[in-house]
């Protein structure tokens, strides 16, 4: 079987279940952003399969679309996209959802190490499925 930290589960689609305690404790390695280094030897929780849940996506509601702190929607598998919205892989749709007054938010697929650091990978807007039709004719009609 495979343990994994909490935030590999995530990025799996899997959540570890309320009040469960770690499997195993690992030292691993840690980045502290307010000092800008990484800290070894730090403890690390791991879980396993058995000790985590399948990831139940938000709910859309009044036509906005469910976004984490920092005003993404983390689309790590298709299994993470929100109820009631779609994804749609098409570039600048933000700014056709802006003149339309629709909401939409971009989604987050990923990170990838660049310059040794860690950057956001984007692929896409997710929009309310109600207005998944309107705004990709809009789309196309400016292209």
């Amino acid at each position: 079987f495979v343990l994994q930290t909490r935030e590999k589960w995530y990025k799996q689609g899997r959540v570890v279940k309320p009040f469960e305690t770690a499997y195993k404790v690992v030292k691993c390695w840690r980045y502290d952003r307010e000092k800008n280094e990484w800290l070894g030897n730090q403890p690390c929780d791991i879980f396993g399969i058995w000790q985590t849940d399948e990831f139940d996506p938000p709910t859309a509601e009044n036509g906005m679309v469910p976004r984490n702190e920092y005003g993404n929607v983390e689309l790590f598998t298709p299994k993470m996209l929100p109820k009631k919205t779609v994804h749609l892989q098409l570039p600048g749709l933000n700014r056709v959802c802006g003149r339309l007054g629709i909401d939409c938010a971009p989604a987050l697929t990923g990170f990838e190490m660049a310059r040794k650091r860690m950057i956001p990978v984007y692929d896409g807007f997710v929009v309310c499925e109600e207005f998944g039709d309107q705004v990709t004719e809009e789309w196309y009609k400016q292209m």
